[in-house]
């Protein structure tokens, strides 16, 4: 027999979140606060039980907060992104990148954002040149995570936000397979298309970086594009691993010329 049920659980007084509002980037949730001025903050929330078309809210907000009650925009297309900024006031106090004379780059406030995207890459990284697979979907989570927050993030790109999202979304779509494989071999497949969508996308818009980073060639890799990012001189291959883990060269390197502006 089959019977339905209705039970009363007392969950006490407590913030609550429209379920609308959250976005789920695997092992964490994010929502957006209204700034004001059209600006828009990413905010990282532990959320409690769902009540009806709400989340009970844990940690990560306070009582006022104003949070963006449509945040599943993200970066499946420009489109829904523009759609979800609908009724957010333009700030056009600050000229945009294109009238300062550089207008590729995204600013000082995009340095913590960009940090963290690459601090979780190198650990995706190391994982695969030392053949270990024990936190490989962690690092993977965590990087896509990064991905989300940037897309959330106002660089003031003006006529070339589009263009922006657009190899934002290349990243987030090489990204995703890797989610659905197991063998290290097929990661490593996708951790190529994944480090070239990155580094096209860190050379067009030069973000600024507490670091240089470097970008390697693995000659003998032929399976998908075979450049990686990392920091220090010792060569790490995350496409062939513990077997021929010294092979590669230099090939260029990105946040040199940012870091000298900078100094």
């Amino acid at each position: 027999m089959y019977v339905n049920a209705d039970l009363s659980v007392d969950l006490g007084e407590g913030l609550t979140v429209p379920i609308n509002a959250v976005v789920p980037t695997g092992s964490r949730n994010i929502v957006f606060l209204d700034k004001g001025n059209g600006k828009l903050q990413p905010c990282f929330v532990q959320l409690g039980s769902q009540v009806e078309d709400a989340y009970q809210v844990l940690s990560g907000l306070k009582d006022g907060d104003r949070v963006v009650a449509s945040a599943n925009f993200l970066i499946d297309a420009e489109s829904q992104v523009q759609g979800a900024l609908q009724g957010f006031e333009q700030d056009t106090a600050m000229p945009a990148p294109e009238e300062t004379g550089r207008q590729n780059d995204l600013g000082a406030n995009s340095k913590e954002p960009f940090d963290s995207l690459l601090k979780d890459y190198s650990a995706f990284e190391r994982q695969l040149a030392q053949d270990q697979t024990d936190r490989l979907k962690d690092s993977i989570n965590d990087f896509d995570s990064d991905i989300h927050v940037i897309a959330g993030a106002d660089f003031r790109l003006g006529n070339r936000q589009s263009q922006f999202m657009e190899s934002l979304k290349e990243l987030d779509e090489a990204t995703e397979p890797a989610f659905q494989v197991n063998d290290l071999e097929t990661v490593r497949i996708q951790f190529g298309k994944i480090s070239a969508a990155l580094i096209k996308l860190l050379t067009d818009y030069r973000p600024a970086l507490t670091q240089e980073w470097k970008v390697m060639l693995c000659p003998r890799w032929k399976k998908s594009p075979a450049r990686w990012l990392q920091t220090d001189q010792e060569i790490r291959n995350p496409f062939l691993g513990t077997a021929m883990s010294n092979c590669g060269q230099i090939v260029g390197s990105i946040g040199e010329d940012e870091l000298k502006a900078a100094r």
